[in-house]
């Protein structure tokens, strides 16, 4: 599985500062802001005999509120997780009706991070 993400922001506003008690306007500043996020992504699972799963992920990030040098950021992710299934037949359950049991191990590992937004 594989595909891509992007967002773009625009922020405009302004402030004021009055001073007391006159109410006299002192300070009058204004800003315009925008922000762009774009990220790339894949992962690949990976089933063993039914038993055994893996899963690879990476992501790429990208925003424009770093400089060009340190833009873009790498995410890898890994998880491996070990299933046991058994399907057996109880006595008390008449003759044709399963019961399944199925407990499952999980272990994953991750590098994360934000653009501090």
């Amino acid at each position: 599985m594989a595909g891509y993400s992007w967002q773009r922001f625009y922020k405009d506003g302004g402030t004021r500062t009055t001073l007391m008690p006159d109410k006299e306007q002192w300070f009058v500043s204004s800003y315009t802001d925008h922000l762009q996020l774009i990220s790339f992504f894949g992962r690949v699972n990976y089933a063993y005999k039914d038993t055994y799963l893996f899963t690879v992920t990476l992501r790429g990030d990208a925003t424009s509120r770093f400089s060009k040098d340190n833009r873009w950021g790498a995410f890898p992710a890994g998880d491996f997780a070990s299933t046991y299934l058994e399907n057996y037949q109880r006595a008390f359950y008449g003759a044709g009706d399963f019961v399944y049991e199925r407990i499952e191990v999980e272990v994953g590992l991750w590098y994360y991070g934000t653009a501090g937004h």
